[in-house]
């Protein structure tokens, strides 16, 4: 029974009007172009360089998510969503959102260097205060 419950509020979320969402003509490929560069994958999709076409600036990153199912498309336009609401010095900027072909496309601001994660894989033990400088730095950011 209470899984029907979560679905069922799930699926009002869809409905809701995102953000900086292009669903109304404008697509991906009208504004951007996808560079051949993947910056990094995970299970929902790939990270892939692209251009802004205007301006031939590279500096961006898109987040290309398949959303075959129902709930996939839910929880990418829930996320899309979220990071349109955040601005931040310490969070990767988002500069819009594309619903194309199955694909959930989020478009924000290339970064280098490493994630968290691949940070403490590669030392393998962090310091306790080093732990929670970084906790802080993350909550006082959001």
């Amino acid at each position: 029974m209470d899984s029907l419950f979560q679905y069922s509020e799930v699926m009002q979320f869809e409905h809701i009007q995102l953000r900086g969402w292009k669903d109304w003509g404008e697509s991906f490929h009208d504004t951007y172009q996808l560079l051949p560069i993947q910056l990094g994958c995970g299970q929902q999709g790939v990270v892939k360089q692209c251009q802004l076409k205007a301006t031939r600036c590279s500096d961006y990153a898109v987040k290309i998510m398949k959303t075959k199912a129902t709930l996939d498309r839910v929880f990418s336009r829930r996320e899309a969503d979220i990071m349109s609401h955040l601005d931040h010095p310490c969070i990767v900027s988002h500069f819009g959102s594309f619903s194309q072909d199955r694909n959930m496309m989020v478009v924000m601001e290339s970064l280098e260097g490493v994630d968290l994660l691949v940070k403490i894989a590669r030392v393998n033990r962090i310091p306790e205060a080093k732990a929670i400088e970084t906790f802080n730095r993350m909550v006082r950011s959001v």
